[in-house]
């Protein structure tokens, strides 16, 4: 921006490129019917090019990847989603702005998770946004620079909805620290490998990690004073691991706050509004 002199990223440009598959065909089909080879190689091109737009477009992140898990075998319900994709892109715009901060800043890593018991794959999925948030108490919160953002299925196997929350916040954290340390090397210079490695484990970063979750259930099993065995054994571990950054400063806070003020909702529910 020329006036302001922020950075924007936006893909509107490319979206006006992009056409819908013709559904005419399609309308006559029964929902579960699946559709030919010549549909569903338009299918699998329109969906390439919508999932390019997963760079500045965290909104449609989890409808790409439902659209995604059906890709090999589409049906006639998936090409119309896919069209309605299209046209809900096309008559929207978005983009990520980067501006000069004006107060100090902290890793923030927003992390929410979906967990539906329904077979034969009980899918859960993992969302999150990590970025630099201005540290600001009163009010809370402040300007957001997103440096990424996923919508993914959880990479461990999952049972309940604490597991898949405690999982997501174990890998939002991960990916905090790993950024904390890029944006040392972008505000001190290059550093020796060694050097990044002790200022992560002493949590010394020129910015500290922050996590922020809406599972008061995980929130009050990782602050309490003596950590008891969860109903899954196996979560012990990556619970006890969650508290030990805490206790080193690897993490300096872990923050609940209400789930209707959860931004990453939208990255694993689709029924949420996308404003």
């Amino acid at each position: 921006d020329d006036k302001t002199g922020d950075i924007l990223l936006s893909q509107d440009h490319y979206i006006t490129q992009l056409r819908p598959i013709p559904d005419s065909s399609v309308l006559a089909m029964k929902p579960e019917q699946a559709v030919g080879p010549d549909l569903t190689s338009a299918y699998m091109s329109l969906l390439g090019g919508v999932a390019w737009l997963a760079q500045t477009r965290a909104d449609i992140l989890c409808f790409v990847g439902h659209l995604q898990r059906h890709a090999k075998a589409p049906c006639a319900s998936h090409v119309l989603e896919l069209n309605k994709l299209l046209k809900y892109l096309k008559r929207t715009k978005a983009s990520i702005r980067f501006s000069k901060p004006s107060r100090p800043m902290i890793m923030a890593c927003i992390g929410d998770s979906a967990f539906q018991t329904k077979e034969p794959d009980c899918l859960a999925l993992r969302g999150g946004v990590i970025g630099l948030l201005e540290e600001c108490r009163s009010p809370v919160g402040g300007v957001l620079h997103v440096l990424e953002f996923f919508s993914r299925k959880q990479k461990r196997v999952t049972r309940s909805t604490f597991g898949a929350e405690l999982h997501n916040m174990s890998e939002c954290s991960e990916l905090g620290m790993l950024l904390a340390g890029c944006v040392e090397e972008v505000c001190t210079g290059p550093r020796p490998v060694i050097e990044l490695a002790q200022l992560d484990d002493s949590g010394s970063f020129s910015v500290s990690v922050h996590l922020f979750l809406d599972a008061e259930s995980v929130f009050q099993a990782v602050k309490a004073s003596e950590i008891s065995v969860p109903t899954e054994a196996n979560l012990l571990y990556p619970l006890k691991a969650l508290r030990e950054h805490l206790d080193a400063g690897r993490i300096r806070c872990l923050s609940w706050i209400d789930t209707r003020d959860m931004l990453c909702d939208g990255l694993t529910k689709g029924s949420i509004s996308r404003k």
